[in-house]
């Protein structure tokens, strides 16, 4: 483009005379096309790389699955957000959370069975408040197997008598 530019300086002057004929017109303005026509092919050989490269990368994608189960034996655990704890049937739970990243959400889950003879007793982070339709307590029942999912420390628990 640059020698397009010059040739269209040195053949139209501001002041003076016009030193451009039809052949010099012609000859520029072939110029521009080609230069034009060079830059659009470069541009395509580049967006045809750019469209390899991303289709490369989709097919690289692994997919993972959302949400890892964990097995606890016993009934204590720090958990960590993302992931599903299943502790089994036990007399007594004591839960921790560990912090979730800088940024991200804390969202916590696991489940557990109460033993059919008395409910589990579970201990928790104060901080952590259940709907006001449940007397903002968890109250479990005996025999009863539960969810919960805590999320910023707004839990929801589900029981069912499995």
């Amino acid at each position: 483009m640059e020698e397009i530019k010059s040739t269209i300086d040195a053949n139209i002057t501001p002041n003076g005379e016009q030193g451009i004929t039809g052949s010099v017109l012609n000859r520029v303005l072939n110029d521009m096309v080609d230069a034009t026509e060079g830059k659009l092919a470069q541009l395509d050989q580049e967006w045809q790389g750019l469209q390899e490269q991303i289709q490369d990368a989709v097919l690289k994608v692994e997919v993972a699955p959302h949400i890892e189960v964990v097995t606890i034996q016993g009934g204590a655990a720090i958990l960590q957000p993302d992931k599903l704890y299943d502790f089994g049937e036990v007399a007594n739970l004591a839960i921790g959370f560990e912090a979730p990243l800088e940024g991200k959400a804390a969202n916590y889950a696991f489940q557990f069975k109460s033993p059919a003879a008395a409910p589990t007793t579970i201990t928790m982070p104060d901080s952590v408040a259940f709907p006001v339709e449940s007397d903002s307590k968890f109250n479990v029942k005996a025999g009863r197997t539960y969810q919960v999912t805590i999320l910023n420390n707004l839990a929801v628990a589900t029981s069912w008598e499995v």
